[in-house]
């Protein structure tokens, strides 16, 4: 509720992106569904710079808002394209709770990068996410990677894979199932919800928050929604794979986490954790941290549809 009020006021705060917000939203904006709920919208804008028609390297920024999981829509986040002037931008929206756990969302933002892929088939990949964005965009990359392994895997012991399941038969066409994000940046997010929660808990608020009844009601489950700990799950499973086949990339091989130092929302302490265990997991070979002085959960996400220092950095 605080990005709509934000997104609310933009008008009388900063009257030059409100502008640029409606001439986004009515000439370079094309819309792409890929599911039946209203909230299966991404919102695309193609770049018409002169670079970006130019080059030979296209590339395609997904973006994945946040809202504590319970909120939140594509459309307020449109300036996001603004700041990206060379690349197409895609702002996707999912299923939010009580209409989806966070299984669900992940579910859905598989199902956008499968229409995203067919539709920009030539483009470099990068997906960012901020605060509840980047943990289900994290799960997202992760469960992709999971799915890579299990295919190779199958192809070393001679086995073929379910032609059922769209997920196998799109990999077909990606011989190696490589990832195709070239990167992944996080901005402000809670990277391992069981200790997210205790911050909650500490704070009063783990009643009011969605946290719980969309990661789950129990201890465990808040552990096993946690990306960092997938992640680490991925290295003890398919350790002697991943050995195996350093050349092959199953995780975008460039992350970026950035995070404010005054938040109160999600402490940058979720930052710093997440990103010495992703180092620590040898499964990335860039893993960059930003911590930016003065300023909080939200003026991350608005600091880079309006210029600020998160931009600058």
């Amino acid at each position: 509720w605080l990005v709509t009020l934000g997104i609310a006021s933009l008008a009388l705060s900063a009257p030059q992106a409100a502008l640029k917000f409606q001439e986004l939203s009515s000439s370079s904006l094309q819309q792409l569904m890929y599911g039946t709920h209203k909230r299966h919208i991404i919102d695309v804008f193609k770049s018409h710079s002169r670079r970006a028609r130019n080059k030979k390297d296209p590339r395609l920024l997904v973006f994945i808002h946040g809202g504590a999981w319970g909120s939140g829509r594509s459309w307020m986040y449109r300036l996001v394209c603004h700041q990206f002037r060379d690349w197409t931008v895609a702002v996707v929206g999912y299923r939010t709770y009580p209409d989806a756990t966070v299984e669900g969302q992940v579910e859905d933002l598989n199902s956008a990068y499968e229409v995203l892929k067919d539709n920009f088939p030539n483009h470099m990949m990068c997906i960012m996410g901020h605060s509840s964005g980047a943990h289900i965009g994290l799960i997202h990359v992760v469960q992709q990677a999971k799915q890579r392994l299990e295919r190779l895997k199958h192809r070393q012991e001679g086995k073929s894979a379910d032609v059922s399941d769209p997920q196998n038969i799109s990999d077909e066409n990606n011989v190696n199932g490589f990832c195709q994000y070239a990167a992944y940046i996080g901005l402000s997010g809670p990277y391992n919800v069981s200790h997210h929660f205790d911050y909650e808990a500490a704070r009063g608020v783990e009643e009011l928050s969605p946290l719980k009844p969309v990661n789950g009601m129990t201890r465990e489950a808040l552990i096993q929604n946690s990306p960092v700990w997938q992640m680490q799950q991925l290295l003890l499973q398919y350790q002697v794979m991943a050995n195996e086949n350093d050349n092959e990339c199953f995780l975008p091989q460039n992350m970026l986490l950035v995070h404010g130092i005054e938040d109160t929302t999600v402490p940058f302490t979720a930052t710093a954790e997440a990103a010495s265990k992703i180092r620590a997991s040898g499964l990335v070979k860039q893993v960059d941290e930003i911590y930016v002085a003065k300023t909080g959960h939200q003026d991350a996400v608005f600091q880079l549809m309006l210029g600020g220092a998160v931009l600058d950095k």
